[in-house]
């Protein structure tokens, strides 16, 4: 699968979800933003997948897109690729999709989210590349 959103985020403080499929017991966390927005970030209920170098501006709007298939998982923010991760196919989606807050209800952003799209293929790193760009 893929997701993509464009984001802009004004909270260093705290942790932001961007696109949220965890309902407290299933269900993986498509993308979120660390601590300070120094990671983007991909989590599974298993495993989490930090995109590598790939931090987030705030205060700066910034596309970001994050993909998975049966072997691997990347994302991309502004154009720029993160690492490739192992992944093990499973993205764990629960029954509840929820955009810029937790399922849960934690942990919102603290900014705004336009043009969040799901598919359900996974997009090429060539793809996400030329759509965060």
């Amino acid at each position: 699968g893929t997701s993509y959103a464009e984001i802009t985020d004004y909270a260093a403080a705290t942790q932001s979800e961007i696109l949220d499929t965890y309902d407290g017991a299933n269900g993986g966390i498509p993308q979120y933003i660390t601590t300070g927005g120094t990671a983007f970030d991909l989590f599974d209920n298993t495993t989490e997948l930090v995109m590598g170098a790939v931090s987030v501006p705030l205060t700066t709007p910034t596309k970001l897109a994050t993909a998975w298939d049966r072997t691997s998982a990347y994302g991309a923010v502004s154009g720029t690729l993160g690492t490739v991760r192992v992944f093990d196919g499973n993205m764990n989606f629960s029954a509840n999709v929820a955009i810029g807050i937790r399922a849960d209800g934690t942990l919102a952003i603290f900014g705004s989210i336009r043009n969040a799209r799901i598919w359900n293929r996974a997009q090429s790193t060539a793809q996400l590349k030329a759509m965060t760009t």
